[in-house]
């Protein structure tokens, strides 16, 4: 009974989920702010086709079924669809690492980011803490290909075709960089937890290791971007103060796992 409540609470913190059933996808969205949801991803999808040119597929919502105030269910049809392996995750990864960026402008990360961040969290956070995260990002450029913001294992659905879908765009940035997608799909397919002990696992894993030469990045300054945009995504469903503190251990565990290596 715990284990259901602890389930049901999360459900209502995140105040969205989906499922999948043999021809729909549904996704359920709830609470006060359930429209801002529903028009946040509506907007991004207008958005998706031009800034994602190597994507195979994406999901579009073609209808809310139910449209209620507090209570939103949106349908859209999906033959077959299941979760990816891991093979053909890292695949769809391979094909951002491929692609073509040299016709993008560039920011810098603290463009990429959205504004929530560097007008909530940022002021939060200790001095020592900003320190850190400018001193490891510095001058980082990042090419302008719009980001997922929250692009994981988890919000990916292998079509019946064989082409990979992305789901769950409503935290969507046209100013943001692909480059933020690639360290959220690493750091999530391989962390044992969301809690900040998740750097642990990125550094025992050495799952940045693999692609600094093909991002031009060291594995240190996809840790800061990694943590800079956990702390993004988690605004749309934690309390800012909680978000801080969290930030504020990542960065601790970082420090320290440096220094142990």
């Amino acid at each position: 009974m715990r284990l259901r409540w602890k389930k049901i609470r999360r459900f209502w913190r995140r105040q969205h989920t989906y499922f999948l059933t043999d021809r729909y996808f549904y996704k359920l969205l709830i609470g006060p702010s359930a429209r801002r949801k529903r028009n946040a991803e509506l907007s991004a999808q207008s958005q998706i086709p031009r800034r994602w040119p190597w994507l195979d597929a994406s999901i579009v919502i073609h209808e809310a079924v139910l449209n209620l105030p507090w209570l939103i269910v949106l349908r859209a049809p999906l033959v077959n669809g299941r979760g990816p392996t891991e093979q053909e995750a890292m695949g769809l990864a391979e094909t951002f690492l491929r692609s073509d960026r040299s016709s993008y402008e560039t920011l810098t990360w603290e463009d990429a980011l959205p504004p929530s961040f560097l007008f909530i969290i940022w002021p939060m956070l200790p001095q020592n803490v900003r320190f850190w995260i400018t001193e490891t990002l510095g001058s980082m450029y990042l090419p302008a290909t719009g980001c997922h913001g929250d692009f994981a294992t988890g919000n990916l659905i292998v079509l019946g075709d064989g082409t990979i879908a992305v789901i769950d765009w409503e935290m969507y940035r046209e100013q943001g960089s692909f480059v933020e997608d690639i360290c959220r799909f690493l750091a999530t397919s391989v962390r044992t937890t969301t809690r900040p002990g998740d750097i642990e696992d990125l550094f025992r894993t050495g799952v940045f290791q693999r692609v600094t030469d093909r991002l031009q990045l060291t594995e240190l300054q996809m840790v800061a971007l990694y943590i800079v945009s956990q702390a993004s995504c988690e605004l749309g469903w934690r309390p800012p103060r909680r978000i801080a503190k969290s930030l504020v251990r990542r960065v601790e565990i970082a420090e320290r796992m440096c220094k142990e290596m």
